[in-house]
């Protein structure tokens, strides 16, 4: 594998609570100049980012539901849309891990299967984002695979703390 199509599989990742709008340009600018399949960034940055990579093969995508996945359905089904209204053209969202340690396995599968099904019908690519990697949320989440795009765990995090991105 080449490094520009390893570059090609990557989110460069910006969800610092504090960034600033000309951080956020830079993250662009090097999503575009170093051909990252993506630049992930909150809502709230989508439209910059939209505005910025409009013609690059650069994907815009954003967290729905970060950090801890406890928003409402509805709350994250808003998310989406908005999201998908300001450019976005791919979602990660956070799973509702306090409803599956808490054993309540059908609810995070109604809520996942109908994100998806907004996010699919809004044209957007869809990634799950799921935290306490352990044997039985493992079985959990491959019986939510063929629902989104890919199930993926957060990195960059200290004990006990919701999902970080990277810092670019």
């Amino acid at each position: 594998m080449t490094p520009q199509e390893f570059a090609a599989t990557l989110d460069a990742t910006n969800l610092k609570l504090d960034a600033s709008d000309g951080e956020i340009c830079a993250l662009c600018d090097e999503v575009a100049h170093s051909g990252f399949a993506s630049v992930c960034v909150y809502t709230t940055n989508v439209s910059i980012c939209s505005d910025i990579l409009y013609s690059s093969q650069a994907r815009v995508c954003t967290v729905i539901g970060f950090p801890h996945g406890r928003s409402s359905l509805e709350a994250k089904r808003e998310e989406i849309v908005r999201a998908q209204e300001h450019g976005a053209n791919e979602v990660d969202i956070v799973m509702n891990y306090a409803a599956l340690r808490a054993s309540d396995k059908t609810i995070v599968t109604e809520e996942i299967v109908r994100l998806c099904e907004v996010a699919r019908k809004s044209d957007l690519l869809t990634k799950i984002i799921v935290e306490n990697i352990t044997p039985p949320f493992i079985h959990h989440c491959a019986t939510i695979k063929p629902v989104c795009r890919m199930v993926k765990t957060p990195i960059n995090r200290q004990p006990n703390e919701g999902p970080k991105g990277l810092d670019s």
